[in-house]
């Protein structure tokens, strides 16, 4: 996960930030309307952690989207490269193949 952290770009990772301080300054306004004081209630924890947990939950969700794209297109690159050394092995092996012939022949002509 702190892999693809480091491929965030500079904005990305300031929109996180931005994010995340949005949301603290939002529930600590909703925990002072809610409670009149200064005082912190346990269910607004729980829900400010459950909002931490989806947001992390998606991170990971398109992390995971970004991973499978980028192996997809490892998977092509390798498929054309196969194909290519499957290509370059048939033509060696045609070219044993008229070697073998032509070391035959020659030693035909050589006994006779």
């Amino acid at each position: 996960m702190f892999g693809s952290v480091k491929r965030l770009k500079k904005e990305e990772k300031g929109a996180i930030i931005i994010g995340m301080l949005l949301t603290l300054a939002v529930f600590y306004f909703l925990n002072v309307y809610i409670t009149g004081q200064g005082m912190i209630l346990f269910a607004l924890i729980e829900t400010g952690m459950m909002w931490v947990i989806i947001v992390a939950l998606l991170l990971i969700a398109d992390n995971n989207r970004v991973l499978t794209e980028e192996l997809k297109e490892l998977i092509q690159e390798h498929i054309k490269e196969s194909k290519t050394l499957q290509k370059i092995r048939d033509e060696e092996l045609q070219e044993i193949r008229l070697l073998k012939k032509v070391a035959k022949q020659t030693k035909r002509k050589s006994k006779k």
